[in-house]
């Protein structure tokens, strides 16, 4: 079975893949945890076959990292950095959240 130029675009190669599977593994390694996560409903949710999730991240641990560890790493290192850089001094909690949240 050929795929058709129009098939191929649609699913915009392996960017869109990586993705789909990652987001598939945030909802599930949120609903039910690492350990009860499995591989096999994460591909099924992201619509892929299981063997990609080798192919891109290695393993089960390394898609985790991928879909939760280096957000929260991401996240953390701009919060680092926006509250390292604001001012000292007593502010209102409206004005903190504004300045925090843009």
């Amino acid at each position: 079975m050929t795929r058709s130029a129009g098939s191929r675009a649609a699913g915009s190669g392996s960017h869109a893949t990586r993705t789909k599977i990652v987001l598939a593994a945030r909802d599930a390694f949120r609903a039910t945890g690492f350990d009860r996560a499995s591989t096999r409903a994460i591909a099924a949710a992201a619509g892929v076959n299981v063997s990609l999730i080798s192919r891109y991240f290695g393993s089960k641990a390394g898609l985790y990292e991928a879909a939760v560890l280096v957000p929260l790493e991401h996240f953390l290192d701009d919060y680092v950095q926006r509250w390292g850089d604001y001012e000292r001094g007593p502010h209102s909690a409206t004005r903190v959240a504004a300045e925090y949240l843009g």
